[in-house]
């Protein structure tokens, strides 16, 4: 499955939106104007019925940008078409935003695995506001492991393509970061030195790295696009373990202690339930609860030895190197013994039991 989103037509949808587009196309559109309408304020007054400066002003030499949803409602009186107007577009910006520039953005986003691993490991780490405790206006990604940044790097790159962004890296304000520290990170983190900024966090308690687009437009784009990247994880197995992996890279986790099990905790219930639907769907056992002692924290757990070998072979946790190390040591030194943590459900240790007699 590789179909696309048409980011134009999700951004149609935001009145906030405002567009550049080829000087040519403006001047077409005033001719086609007044062939129909005899004089711009005849138009406006019959259709748009805005202030009679408002609307000139758009005609005007000096006029940059126009608002998206307008210009298409006026293409279409003069009888073009939506194609034509997205076909002479430069670029995009927000109104009220304070940055001078348009930013470009590809017409067409394919919604293959490797964009579904990383918008849901976006929607994982990343600000969304999906808890409804904010609404984000920037587009932040925020993890403490440096392979999962340049994978989120590589994502932007691919899917957003000269799209300028910066790298905080935040240290605790009781960790003093030496010269060499600092000169390792520039040298791991897979962009320009002059991208990153370092800054003190006084709730760290270790080195976080957060990747910033300053735009508003990206946050709505990206967030406009939750219920497609859904659809498409539902329809494929090849999608839905892509999506469950992006997840697990940013908040899943694997032990091999005295219990060996993967789990998952998110406060976000609708996230957590919809990966608990995808794992069955791809034949993976698991339990859902809200955690007693943290209410609003929800939990995935995977026990059983054989959903954790079919994790194992389907998901992992892809380029977290750390978590996937641990998982590769369930199944290579303990999953003959592998037990289940006493403080979950009892119908999934009564089916741990059943696997561990055949």
């Amino acid at each position: 499955m590789s179909a696309g989103i048409d980011t134009y037509e999700k951004l149609l949808l935001h009145k906030n939106i405002y567009v550049a587009v080829q000087k040519d196309f403006i001047r077409n559109l005033r001719r086609e104007i007044k062939s129909r309408y005899k004089t711009l304020s005849i138009y406006n007054r019959k259709r748009l019925k805005l202030k009679e400066c408002t609307f000139k002003y758009m005609f005007k030499k000096y006029a940059m940008t126009f608002q998206f949803s307008r210009l298409v409602e006026i293409a279409l009186d003069c009888g073009l078409t939506k194609e034509t107007v997205f076909n002479n577009i430069l670029g995009f910006r927000v109104s009220g935003s304070h940055r001078n520039g348009i930013i470009k953005i590809p017409r067409i986003i394919k919604i293959d695995e490797y964009f579904v691993e990383g918008y849901a490991l976006y929607l994982a780490e990343g600000d969304t506001g999906l808890s409804g405790k904010k609404n984000p206006r920037k587009f932040r990604f925020t993890n403490s492991e440096i392979s999962v940044i340049n994978h989120f790097i590589e994502w932007i790159r691919r899917y957003l393509p000269g799209i300028d962004f910066y790298i905080s890296v935040i240290v605790p304000s009781s960790k003093n970061l030496q010269y060499n520290e600092k000169m390792r990170i520039l040298q791991t983190l897979n962009v320009n030195r002059n991208k990153v900024k370092f800054c003190s966090g006084a709730y760290n308690k270790k080195v976080k790295y957060r990747i910033c687009l300053d735009s508003s437009i990206i946050i709505d784009l990206m967030l406009s696009m939750n219920e497609t990247v859904k659809s498409a994880a539902s329809d494929s197995h090849s999608h839905a373990a892509a999506y469950v992996r992006g997840i697990m890279i940013g908040e899943g986790t694997a032990y091999n202690n005295k219990y060996s099990y993967v789990k998952l905790e998110m406060r976000n219930e609708k996230e957590v339930k919809f990966v608990s639907y995808l794992l069955e769907k791809l034949g993976i056992c698991c339990t859902v609860k809200e955690r007693h002692t943290r209410r609003g924290m929800w939990t995935v757990f995977i026990g059983r030895k054989d959903s954790i070998l079919r994790f194992h072979r389907l998901i992992g946790f892809g380029v977290h190197e750390k978590r996937q190390l641990i998982l590769d040591q369930i199944i290579n030194n303990k999953i003959d013994s592998i037990s289940v943590n006493p403080g979950v459900a009892v119908s999934t240790r009564l089916l741990v039991a059943k696997v561990e007699k055949k």
